[in-house]
């Protein structure tokens, strides 16, 4: 006979400054940025763990960075 598994109860009341939906390449720098300036911030993303990051995967997950913000502004304008 198969035991019963019972999900656990969340308490889901909580305040945030941010919500970001999704944990892809833009949910995690948006979320970066927002924790970065104080703001208190929930991730949501339905994919199981392990398997996040949204359409970032088949971008090869490309991420563009540098050092010198004048410069990259420059080069990306």
């Amino acid at each position: 006979m198969e035991q019963e598994t019972k999900a656990p109860v969340i308490d889901w009341k909580a305040n945030y400054d941010v919500v970001v939906l999704g944990f892809g390449g833009a949910g995690a720098t948006a979320a970066r940025f927002a924790a970065d300036n104080g703001a208190k911030v929930l991730i949501i993303d339905v994919a199981p763990y392990g398997h996040e990051s949204g359409n970032t995967k088949y971008s090869a997950q490309l991420l563009g960075t540098g050092t010198d913000y004048d410069k990259l502004k420059e080069i990306l304008s």
